[in-house]
C-alpha cells in the first residue's frame, strides 16, 4: 500500500485504485497461498471462510476491490477524499484480517 499512498498524495485517481486493488489481490494472494492465475473474489470467500475470517471482513474486503474495479472505470465518480477512504479502508481491512487469523 506504500505506492497507494503515494498516488493518493499526487491525487493519480486511476494509478491509486489500481494500486489499491493490486494490493489486496496480492495480500490475499501471498496470505493465503492461491495462484494468482485462481484469484477470484469467490476463492476470497473460500479461503476467509476456511480461516475463521467473518462474513463481514470477507464481504468488506471484496467490497473494496468492487470499489476499485468502479473507479478504475469511472475515475470521475470519487474525488481525493473518497480516495482517503478508500485508502483508509483498504490499511483497515488488512488489519481486520490478521486480527482474525490470529484468533
Amino acid at each position: 500500500l506504500k505506492k497507494a499512498s503515494f498516488l493518493l498524495k499526487k491525487e493519480e485517481k486511476q494509478l491509486f485504485f489500481e494500486e489499491i486493488e493490486k494490493s489486496l489481490w496480492s495480500y490475499f494472494s501471498d496470505k493465503f497461498k492461491v495462484d494468482t492465475a485462481l484469484l477470484s473474489k469467490e476463492n476470497i470467500h473460500f479461503h476467509f471462510e476456511k480461516n475463521g475470517i467473518n462474513k463481514k471482513t470477507s464481504a468488506a474486503f471484496t467490497n473494496i476491490i468492487d470499489d476499485c474495479e468502479f473507479c478504475r472505470f469511472a475515475p470521475a465518480s470519487l474525488d481525493a477524499s473518497q480516495m482517503q477512504s478508500v485508502y483508509i479502508a483498504a490499511n483497515q481491512i488488512i488489519i481486520d484480517v490478521e486480527t482474525e487469523l490470529k484468533k
